[in-house]
């Protein structure tokens, strides 16, 4: 039997990952780091076949994926509905300043997600809504034999995760998706399994946003 794959790929590091503040919709680029995480994930896939590369327009996953579409002599296709979560006003803040100024949302975002919605941001069941309805249209452009890298980010990431998986969102931070990380769905004639995740042996460790968010409450 004959399988198509969908590659889940996170964006490489940027300075605010760095730094451990949310980004949200702010159109942040990749810093050197970053840049060199997308030129190893191209390297990995040096040897695996892609028919499409799909990207949220930010363009810290933009910049990733173009990297990796070059290598295959791809163009990269921008879906809106791909990008991340937007935070509204916590975006450009860090961690510790949006536990300070808002607690009480702060204490949902991270333990029960589904009643979250930061000030002027999106809700987690909206955000779900729209990655889940612009995977759906990608498989749809394709047959189930096609082999397809989509670059996004962290937190919407989980959010397709959890709707793949059949999970609550209140478990979105029970899944770790480090940046250029890349998780595989494989499709035999239809039937979506999932085969790998948040794969990132071809990366130095470069953190990420839970184990960030995670030591905070230790504090």
């Amino acid at each position: 039997m004959t399988k198509g794959t969908i590659y889940i790929v996170r964006h490489g590091m940027t300075e605010a990952n760095k730094l451990k503040s949310f980004q949200g919709n702010h159109d942040i680029p990749l810093n050197e780091e970053g840049l060199r995480q997308a030129r190893a994930l191209a390297e990995h896939f040096k040897d695996i076949p892609l028919d499409a590369v799909y990207s949220s327009p930010l363009q810290r996953a933009y910049k990733t994926a173009e990297i990796l579409a070059e290598t295959k002599n791809l163009s990269v296709n921008k879906v809106y509905d791909l990008r991340e979560i937007c935070f509204g006003a916590w975006e450009g803040v860090d961690y510790e300043e949006v536990q300070r100024r808002w607690p009480e949302e702060q204490y949902k975002f991270l333990n029960c997600p589904s009643q979250c919605r930061p000030e002027g941001g999106e809700t987690m069941q909206g955000v779900q809504k729209r990655v889940h309805d612009a995977f759906a249209k990608i498989l749809a452009a394709h047959d189930n034999y096609a082999q397809i890298a989509i670059v996004m980010h962290g937190g919407a990431g989980r959010l397709l995760l959890c709707d793949f998986l059949g999970l609550p969102i209140d478990r979105m931070w029970k899944i770790t998706l480090g940046n250029c990380s890349v998780t595989t769905i494989n499709n035999w004639d239809g039937n979506m399994v999932l085969e790998g995740f948040n794969d990132h042996h071809f990366l130095p460790d470069s953190g990420d946003f839970l184990k960030s968010f995670l030591a905070l409450q230790k504090k």
